[in-house]
């Protein structure tokens, strides 16, 4: 998935933008799933990207031995979450200028790497519409959250949670909200700083959700967009 994005961006850039993650204090990751983000990178550019798969990640990356089912065990898509959002929250702060962008894109594990449009203007701050010409308070966007664990016993969990937090905050008359469906910047398939500017958003309220048989848990980041 995303090999012709993937073959547009020199490896070398690729793997400098890798080290420019790794080395961030702004990739808030794990030193495992740092090493199954690097893991996953280069095997995609090896040209080995009909490897990247749950067994080879967990056996390869997580030690787990050769009896490894990815059917009984979640950790390596649990995981996967987590790095989705940490990559996420990487490119909305520190990451915001960077040239190229690595996702994991939700069902796979394969990355895809992207040259960002202002790779040529990487100096130049976003423009922000004026205050003066937006409504009063602040504005607020609700991303979708993610969902680890069971999602198949509870397929529309994490869905109907961000629907009903957007819903909640709607009652704060001072606080213009948006729905993240629709708003995604459709170049880049993703929150980019530079989108967020473009809508005059003020925060973003994105997180995600684990559910199990017994019980669920909520992650919840308010981030501040300019910034």
């Amino acid at each position: 998935m995303g090999d012709d994005h993937n073959n547009d961006v020199p490896p070398d850039a690729v793997r400098e933008q890798l080290r420019r993650i790794l080395d961030s204090p702004g990739f808030d990751a794990s030193e495992r799933n740092r090493n199954f983000l690097a893991y996953v990178v280069e095997e995609a550019l090896e040209g080995r990207s009909a490897r990247v798969k749950a067994y080879t990640i967990a056996t390869t990356v997580f030690r787990r031995d050769a009896s490894f089912d990815p059917q009984l065990d979640s950790i390596v898509r649990i995981e996967a979450g987590r790095i989705r959002r940490s990559l996420e929250h990487y490119y909305l702060t520190a990451g915001v200028r960077d040239p190229v962008v690595i996702t994991l894109p939700r069902g796979s594990y394969v990355p895809v790497f992207e040259v960002t449009a202002s790779v040529t203007t990487a100096h130049a701050p976003p423009e922000v519409p004026a205050r003066a010409n937006r409504p009063s308070g602040c504005t607020i966007l609700v991303a979708a959250f993610d969902e680890d664990g069971a999602s198949s016993t509870f397929p529309n969990f994490a869905r109907g949670f961000t629907r009903q937090v957007t819903v909640a905050l709607t009652r704060f008359t001072d606080l213009s909200v948006l729905a993240a469906d629709g708003r995604i910047d459709p170049e880049n398939n993703m929150i980019s700083g530079e989108y967020l500017a473009k809508l005059g958003v003020d925060f973003v309220l994105t997180g995600g959700t684990t559910v199990s048989e017994e019980s669920f848990a909520i992650e919840v980041m308010l981030l501040e967009a300019r910034t």
